[in-house]
């Protein structure tokens, strides 16, 4: 492998004691960044990672304190409100018919999953599912 001098840096600043740490989720990007630089071109991306964190020395290094950090794995995007930016008026349709039945029985504290899946089963709800998997070509 060639060598990286900002691999190497990364690794030597990681493993430094330092007073604010590197989170899982940064520390994660940093192997995903390197994994794709070694990257071949038969390899698929999580073909690359592995082959960085179980051969490459450095990322073993890496990945030896990564599953020594606690923490959220893997960076998270925030989410404004409980809908999906692309989800379709369809899939809207079925979210409110679940929430609806959330709300109508609090004493089963159901999942949104399970409300989703209680939601398919109205006439409504079919209809949405449906529509949208229509929608997205998948029907």
């Amino acid at each position: 492998m060639p060598h990286d001098p900002e691999l190497e840096q990364a690794v030597e600043k990681l493993l430094q004691k330092s007073e604010k740490p590197l989170a899982k989720a940064e520390q994660y990007q940093l192997m995903r960044k390197f994994s794709l630089r070694q990257r071949t071109g038969s390899e698929t991306e999580q073909q690359a990672f592995v082959r960085f964190i179980e051969r490459d020395p450095y990322g073993k290094q890496l990945y030896r304190q990564y599953t020594e950090t606690r923490g959220v794995s893997v960076p998270t995007e925030a989410k404004a409100a409980d809908s999906e930016p692309d989800e379709s008026d369809h899939m809207r349709k079925l979210h409110e018919i679940a929430d609806k039945i959330r709300e109508k029985y609090p004493e089963q504290h159901l999942t949104k999953s399970a409300a989703i899946t209680l939601a398919i089963q109205t006439p409504a709800g079919a209809q949405a599912y449906l529509a949208d998997k229509q929608t997205r070509g998948i029907a």
